[in-house]
Formats: C-alpha cells, sequence, structure tokens
C-alpha cells in the first residue's frame, strides 16, 4: 500500500509548486535561448525555447521539460517567443505539449514565418495569444514586466529586430532580456526608452558583432551580462570584441 501510494505521488505530484524567492535561470539549449523565471510564490515564465531546425534532437522534450520537471513545475502562467527564429520557439513545440499553459506572449510582427504559424495553429485555442507591443506592462505581484519592444506597428525585414524586449523589476533588482535585436532596434530603444539601466542583461543576438553597440552597452550597463550559445557554433558567437566591450564597461560576463 505504501508503494502504490508512492508510485502516485510521483505520478501526479499533487503539492503546488512554491518558489519564496525570485529565480531566473538561463537553461543550456546549445545554439538557442532559453530562459525560465520562477517568480515568487507560484508564476511561471519560459522565455524562448530553444531549438535546433536541421536536428532530430528535441531540445523542448529533451532538456527543457527535464529541467522544469525536476524543479516539480507542471504549468507554465507565461509562455514567451521573442521572435519566430527556430533557435527561439522550435523547442517550445514538445513544451506546450508537455505542460498546461496560461497565456501565450510574443512580439506584434508583421508576418510570421510558415513554420512558426504551424507552431501557433498546434497550440491549444483554450491558450490566449498576447501579441505585445512597446508601452504594455504586466504586474505578477512584486514584479513588473514593460515591453521595450518592438513599438506598434513596427516593420523591418529582419526578424530579429522584432523581438520582444522585455524589462522586469523585482523591487530593486532590474533584468532586461533583449531577444535577438541588432543595432537598429537597439537605436530605437535608446532614443525611446525612458531608462534601459538593468543589473543583468541577457545580451543580445547570443553576442554577435552586429548587436550590443557602444550606446546600447552604456545605457543598459549590466553588472552581470549573460550571453547564451552553442559551443563551436558556425556562426563563431560570441564575437570576442563583443565580451571585451562588456568586460571593458565594467560587466561580469557570464
Amino acid at each position: 500500500a505504501g508503494l502504490v501510494l508512492f508510485a502516485l505521488v510521483v505520478i501526479w505530484h499533487p503539492f503546488p509548486y512554491h518558489s519564496p524567492h525570485l529565480k531566473i535561470t538561463c537553461i543550456d539549449v546549445g545554439q538557442g535561448d532559453a530562459v525560465l523565471v520562477e517568480c515568487p510564490g507560484d508564476k511561471i515564465m519560459l522565455i524562448d525555447g530553444g531549438g535546433l531546425a536541421s536536428s532530430r534532437f528535441d531540445v523542448g522534450e529533451q532538456i527543457i521539460s527535464q529541467v522544469l520537471w525536476r524543479k516539480g513545475i507542471k504549468e507554465i502562467d507565461y509562455l514567451v517567443c521573442t521572435h519566430p527564429h527556430s533557435d527561439h520557439f522550435m523547442g517550445l513545440i514538445s513544451v506546450s505539449r508537455n505542460f498546461s499553459i496560461s497565456e501565450f506572449w510574443d512580439a506584434a510582427t508583421y508576418a510570421d514565418p510558415p513554420e512558426y504559424q504551424a507552431f501557433l495553429n498546434q497550440l491549444s485555442p483554450r491558450i490566449p495569444r498576447r501579441s505585445l507591443y512597446r508601452g504594455k506592462n504586466r504586474q505578477l505581484d512584486k514584479i513588473t514586466i514593460d515591453v521595450l519592444h518592438p513599438p506598434r506597428h513596427y516593420s523591418h525585414p529582419d526578424l530579429n529586430n522584432h523581438s520582444l524586449v522585455l524589462q522586469l523589476k523585482y523591487g530593486n533588482h532590474t533584468f532586461l532580456f533583449s531577444g535577438d535585436i541588432e543595432k537598429e532596434a537597439e537605436r530605437n530603444l535608446v532614443l525611446e526608452s525612458s531608462s534601459l539601466s538593468s543589473q543583468v542583461l541577457k545580451i543580445p543576438h547570443h553576442g554577435s558583432d552586429s548587436s550590443s553597440s557602444d550606446p546600447f552597452v552604456k545605457a543598459v550597463s549590466p553588472q552581470i551580462a549573460v550571453i547564451t550559445a552553442g559551443e563551436y557554433n558556425r556562426y563563431g558567437f560570441p564575437d570576442e570584441s563583443i565580451i571585451r566591450k562588456y568586460k571593458q564597461s565594467g560587466s561580469r560576463v557570464l
């Protein structure tokens, strides 16, 4: 009887997830992005899900879902895709099947590639889709999330520059999640945002030299700058000049 009861507990995990602190985890998905935000209390946000377009390896199933299950997470309150490139959304396909999703967020873009549209079509119609743009914000208990980019009706031929940029504020702590924005979007952010200053920055576009312009780095002035990239990736990310730039600005680069 005891063994049966233990098995049922393991299978159904009836105890609700609860975190006493804000926890932000950059999950190693190789070449791609996936950031898990565990809010104080029980709210969970996943920003991007990695993905390998030319591989049968399912990042969402084999990596992200495993991380969440080991933490006792069964539900994702806010599933977020910064932009429709495979290394950001393909892992979300399995995640959206494995977990209960309360809301789906993405950027208000001018066009969705067919692969991304296929992903959206397989989401449950019961999941509300919020297409966000600059000026929108959400309050999650003690956490404020401001959408800084893209502007409404924004149009740019490069989908990287359509990336959803979120600034998360919790007490005296500020985090900036920048997707894959490049210098054009950075210029827009520096000109239009009242404050980009953030203690922690998820460095844009995996440390590419097409991003992290001098005005952007100066405006953010992060204490900690995190690069997510696959080891020995074919793009040469991160660029050594970008690592030097952040270190010279006083950032600790991870």
